[in-house]
């Protein structure tokens, strides 16, 4: 693949971005403002099997990498981060699901210049994947200084229509659970509501849609006794907007 600036920003770390157990290779066109993404395996060869074209790109990025699943896909996520009025943000990408051409989330960053340091991983492990990144005050790279700006999913707001974050308004506890799961939810009162609980593996536990309910907080109970220890994945959704995050199963 030619183009400009084709292969000068490769992931530092290895990520498996279909979730098929081999390592993946992913590039970012420039000039075509795509992300290109070469499955490995048996089948790997020059061709990319994917690519992510987005309008909301910009020409300039400082990094593209493989983070540990922060959107509770079925493999590694892809971010980039892509300059908007000056600032760098990040734009998280997981198989599944893309939705529409858009970034599945939008981690947001007032400085000037980030994305040449990233970790991720469950840190505090408690189930929940936690993203640190680097950010320059200005673009001289240290000078007068940094900070490290850390993401988690609890604060992380997906919408389909806009790729603007938000304070999330799910909510779980106890967390980890033994027998009642609390699921706290604030609705706009005037929308159904679809609540699914899945397994990592992509089981589905529960599934319901609720009519409309009261504007504001409402709050489901979920029995959990019955459950097989281990780490379950909430996702709830109301018209366009969609929110997640995870919870843990204790032995009783």
């Amino acid at each position: 693949m030619g183009g400009y600036g084709f292969g000068t920003r490769t992931p530092r770390a290895a990520g498996d971005f279909n979730g098929d157990g081999s390592n993946d290779l992913v590039q970012y066109h420039y000039s075509s403002k795509t992300i290109l993404i070469y499955f490995g395996g048996l089948g790997f060869d020059d061709e990319p099997e994917y690519q992510i074209n987005d309008t909301s790109f910009t020409n300039y990025t400082t990094r593209i990498d493989f983070i540990n699943d922060f959107a509770n896909g079925v493999g590694d996520d892809i971010l980039i981060n892509q300059t908007r009025n000056g600032y760098s943000d990040y734009y998280g990408y997981s198989w599944d699901p893309i939705q529409n051409g858009k970034p599945d989330y939008v981690l947001r960053n007032f400085f000037k210049s980030s994305g040449l340091s990233v970790a991720s991983g469950d840190f505090n492990n408690d189930g929940i994947t936690e993203i640190f990144a680097g950010s320059h005050y200005d673009n001289n790279y240290g000078t007068p200084g940094g900070q490290i700006n850390l993401y988690d999913t609890m604060h992380v707001y997906v919408s389909s229509e806009s790729i603007e974050n938000k304070i999330h308004s799910l909510a779980v506890f106890p967390n980890p659970v033994r027998s009642v799961l609390n699921i706290s939810y604030n609705s706009n009162g005037y929308e159904p509501v679809r609540l699914k609980i899945v397994d990592v593996m992509g089981k589905t536990h529960f599934a319901e849609e609720f009519v409309p309910m009261d504007n504001g907080e409402n709050v489901f109970r979920i029995i959990t006794s019955s459950w097989v220890p281990g780490i379950y994945i909430i996702k709830v959704q109301q018209g366009s907007f969609l929110e997640t995050t995870k919870f843990v199963v204790t032995k009783h």
